[in-house]
């Protein structure tokens, strides 16, 4: 996304970059303590219908 928010990623719908926000999201969440603060160890598991 650029700096208005307008998406200029690649693919038709911008699956890839939005996975990839969401996984780069709950890894620093879970690196700076977060999660572990908020509701104890835990994993967390991102997925999609199809299981990629």
């Amino acid at each position: 996304m650029n700096e208005n928010m307008n998406y200029i990623g690649k693919g038709p719908n911008g699956y890839y970059e939005v996975l990839n926000m969401i996984v780069e999201t709950a890894r620093d969440l879970q690196l700076q303590g977060i999660v572990n603060k908020k509701i104890g160890k835990m994993p967390v598991i991102i997925h999609d219908l199809e299981y990629s």
